[in-house]
């Protein structure tokens, strides 16, 4: 009996919230597109762009704890 193996995953996220920036629209991107068939077993995943409400309410939160 033959098992398969379950890919291993790796979420790369940037610090970066806004879009606008090459680095996280353009450049992490292509990175990873180099990398994939270097690790073909590693599920490579971007977590971006980031949804701008919930950072909108995620900093609205975290102001009103200093209010």
């Amino acid at each position: 009996m033959r098992r398969h193996r379950r890919k291993s995953q790796l979420t790369v996220t940037t610090m970066i919230f806004t879009p606008g920036g090459s680095h996280s629209e353009v450049e992490i991107p292509e990175i990873l597109d180099q990398l994939r068939p270097q690790y073909p077993d590693v599920e490579l995943r971007y977590a971006w762009p980031f949804d701008l409400e919930l950072v909108a309410n995620t900093l609205a939160k975290q102001v009103t704890r200093f209010s």
